[in-house]
């Protein structure tokens, strides 16, 4: 694809067109125009039914479309015309319904070439309403993460990006920027003596620490957010006949895995996407783990520790009726460097294995008292998991998620980068021009996530990702 800078007047001027609906036959197709030229296209293919001559703005209309020129019919249809600036676009835009008939489709989108419109890029639309001031670039990513989300909380922290959530988190930390920019321009202006810190402001140097730990601050959300968006791997393990696939199918919500009394029941990897505290996980049940008695079982036991080195938790699960031998602690070191959480099953039964006797070991464990039979502690083992999903520095609750991207931390390390070159430039009592250049490096950083300081290649990267029509 063209640059998007670069061809931005051609995109302006264009009339551009897109299904957006999914592909396929159903009740209705809709087909959305948007350019200088939509009224007029819209006009020489749209036969409005009654008295209307023509579409008025915001107001759904019924006719036909119709080929121009010989007028023959091709479908009824709905129309709706928004007249700029009141539209997506910010342009004239026009949102067509006919029948989901795909040949119908395949009749009107040649009718709409012929009329002068054009097929529209990835994102195109969207790209459009970015470059007429409708939406920051943080907004335009979060329209795709609305059409792409997967559960109830991606759905929400798109919604609330969408509305800007982004941009406020980012504002105090901003302004703060701005305004110590803006007494330094002043200092370097009107000052002979170049006097940094005036009478009742405080030194460069706090007020730097100040904006950097607003950004620390944001920091802690990105790991929770990269959960949130993209999902973790949880892999139970466990030695056979401990209640994995009894929890497995407790935390999926539904008997996805077969339990019996006969250890060894599961010889292959299930998995099942789900979601825990509405965060997305991506569930995994073993094989249990022993000296394998036949080859199936050692096919499944070598996929479970292989499941386990790409693990980004490790669920394992103990039977907490039967007494300890030297095989449950080999297991239990296994999770050593590793982000695990220990449920300790079957506490409807007499305990014959204490919690106490773990964290004597291992104290950093979490470890969770369950009954997958009765339900018993499984809430609170969802707890502990979402809590290592979360972060250690933040602490999970999906009210206070942020929605930030990769890009989105690799601009705020950027402008901390910066700020901490301003701060050793300041202890070397270098010059405001110095401290200056390092602030207004930071404060481009910060520019680039909301896209008012961006680039063509960022740009391009971004919409065509998105689909076709939106």
């Amino acid at each position: 694809m063209a640059s998007m800078q670069d061809s931005k007047l051609d995109c302006l001027r264009d009339t551009i067109f897109a299904t957006a609906t999914p592909p396929g036959r159903g009740a209705i197709c809709v087909i959305r125009l948007s350019g200088e030229k939509t009224l007029e296209i819209l006009e020489q293919v749209f036969l409005p039914a009654g008295p209307l001559n023509r579409p008025e703005s915001h107001k759904a209309c019924f006719g036909r479309i119709a080929r121009p020129g010989s007028r023959e019919v091709l479908d009824e249809s709905v129309a709706v015309f928004y007249k700029a600036p009141r539209s997506y676009t910010g342009q004239d835009m026009a949102e067509i319904s006919i029948h989901g008939s795909p040949v119908i489709e395949a009749q009107f989108t040649e009718v709409l070439t012929r009329a002068g419109a054009r097929p529209a890029q990835p994102g195109e639309f969207t790209f459009r309403a970015y470059l007429a001031g409708k939406m920051d670039l943080t907004q335009a990513e979060a329209v795709r993460d609305l059409i792409e989300s997967q559960t109830d909380l991606q759905a929400r922290l798109a919604r609330e990006q969408l509305l800007g959530g982004i941009a406020s988190a980012l504002r105090p930390a901003r302004q703060a920027l701005l305004e110590l920019i803006a007494r330094l321009e002043a200092t370097v202006e009107f000052s002979e003596e170049g006097t940094q810190d005036g009478p009742g402001q405080p030194p460069v140097r706090l007020s730097v620490e100040d904006i950097i730990g607003r950004l620390n601050r944001l920091k802690a959300a990105f790991h929770s957010s990269a959960v949130a968006r993209s999902g973790a791997t949880i892999v139970i393990a466990g030695k056979p006949n401990a209640g994995k696939s009894s929890i497995f199918n407790r935390l999926v919500g539904s008997e996805r895995a077969i339990v019996t009394e006969e250890p060894g029941t599961t010889r292959d990897l299930i998995s099942e996407r789900s979601a825990v505290r509405g965060l997305p996980v991506h569930l995994y049940d073993t094989a249990g783990i022993r000296p394998p008695t036949n080859s199936i079982e050692s096919i499944g036991i070598e996929k479970c520790a292989a499941a386990m080195e790409g693990a980004d938790i490790l669920l394992w699960v103990v039977d907490a009726s039967l007494p300890w031998d030297p095989s449950d602690w080999d297991l239990l070191e296994k999770s050593s460097g590793r982000r695990t959480v220990v449920a300790l099953n079957k506490s409807d039964l007499p305990p014959r294995k204490q919690a106490g006797e773990i964290r004597r070991i291992l104290p950093d464990l979490p470890i969770v008292e369950v009954s997958a039979l009765t339900g018993r502690g499984v809430e609170e083992l969802a707890d502990a998991v979402s809590r290592i999903l979360a972060g250690p520095e933040a602490p999970v609750n999906p009210d206070r998620i942020v929605s930030f991207r990769h890009r989105h931390e690799s601009c705020v390390h950027a402008a901390l980068l910066a700020l901490e070159q301003c701060r050793a430039a300041d202890d070397s009592s270098l010059s405001e021009e110095f401290l200056l250049y390092h602030l207004r490096q930071s404060l481009e950083q910060l520019d680039r996530i909301t896209g008012a300081s961006t680039s063509d290649d960022l740009l391009d990267t971004i919409f065509s990702t998105f689909c076709i029509g939106k």
